[in-house]
């Protein structure tokens, strides 16, 4: 029984993604660096030395909360493929080693949207071209008991608003699955971490995103 329930704790996919097709909310169009370690858009306007200061902190800001994610990820990898013993205690250990993870992402996306307003504070310009939202960091949305019991899988459709100072809101959903899944996809979702668009070197009010959460037991 602990075996099996490892395996449903470790083996669940659950994926965050912008909508691929939206003839209302079109997706941003991928940064050409890309970089998946480094998703902040490198400076490609002159700016002055606060400017460039606070843009490379934001990038760095950004690097950090990525690195954070990968370690998460590899450790649950780790924890399924080798696992040291299938007690309840270990899988207690594992959900707290997770925790603490999310934690500290949570902590590095308040100082990640800290850097984007204090943009307008300080009056600073974004030293890069005018662009879409860009993504940093997708959250791993939960399954709940109830889901997993029912072996629920599938996409949530939701819908959410990306204002210039970084955070997340207006979260609706357009198509659920229940099961209370729906509610988690929306937690997940606000704790999206992006660049705003961009517009003339100000971070703007991006138009409403179509975003897919999927919930998929292999």
């Amino acid at each position: 029984m602990l075996k099996r329930i490892l395996l449903v704790m470790l083996l669940c996919v659950q994926t965050i993604v912008i909508a691929q097709e939206s003839k209302t909310t079109p997706v941003p169009p991928v940064n050409s660096h890309r970089d998946p370690a480094d998703p902040v858009p490198a400076k490609t306007k002159d700016c002055t030395p606060e400017e460039e200061k606070w843009w490379n902190s934001v990038k760095d800001e950004g690097k950090q909360i990525v690195a954070i994610a990968d370690q998460m990820r590899r450790f649950e990898q780790d924890s399924f493929r080798w696992p040291h013993r299938l007690d309840q205690t270990y899988i207690n250990e594992v959900q707290e080693k997770i925790q603490r993870y999310e934690a500290q992402i949570e902590t590095e996306h308040r100082k990640f949207a800290g850097l984007l307003q204090s943009a307008k504070e300080n009056d600073y310009k974004a030293p890069v071209e005018d662009s879409k939202l860009v993504p940093v960091y997708y959250p791993r949305p939960n399954y709940t008991e109830e889901a997993r019991r029912n072996k629920v899988v599938g996409t949530v459709i939701a819908e959410a608003t990306f204002p210039a100072d970084g955070t997340v809101s207006d979260v609706t959903i357009i198509k659920g699955l229940g099961f209370g899944l729906d509610e988690k996809a929306v937690e997940a979702v606000k704790k999206m971490v992006f660049v705003p668009a961009v517009k003339d070197g100000v971070f703007i009010l991006a138009s409403r995103q179509k975003i897919r959460v999927s919930f998929t037991l292999v």
